[in-house]
């Protein structure tokens, strides 16, 4: 996985922010980075939009910084999905890989 390459080789993102991804247990279990799960819905496939005030409970806290490895090939639909975060997040990508990216941003 090119995205956990990255990750290893710049192991630093894990310090310096607080890591997130819509696959946490792989980012773990490959590169031992604590990682937790990016928000979720509280409807699987429903149409809510993501609202930060909202959604503090999966841990973005006003002031924090972000770091979002997003994998491409995944199916988490009880998940936000990346256009869905970004309605409301500016996100900054880090990484543009093979099998996804990488976003940096602080939640507001």
């Amino acid at each position: 996985s090119e995205t956990i390459a990255y990750l290893t080789r710049h192991e630093l993102l894990g310090k310096s922010y607080t890591l997130y991804s819509n696959e946490p247990a792989a980012v773990y279990i490959l590169t031992n980075l604590t990682t937790k799960r990016s928000p979720a819905k509280t409807f699987y496939n429903s149409p809510q939009l993501f609202n930060v005030n909202e959604n503090q409970k999966e841990g973005w806290l006003s002031g924090e910084n972000v770091c979002l490895v997003w994998f491409d090939k995944t199916n988490r639909s009880f998940l936000f999905t990346i256009d869905e975060l970004q309605k409301n997040i500016t996100m900054t990508e880090v990484a543009h890989l093979g099998d996804g990216k990488i976003y940096t941003f602080i939640v507001k």
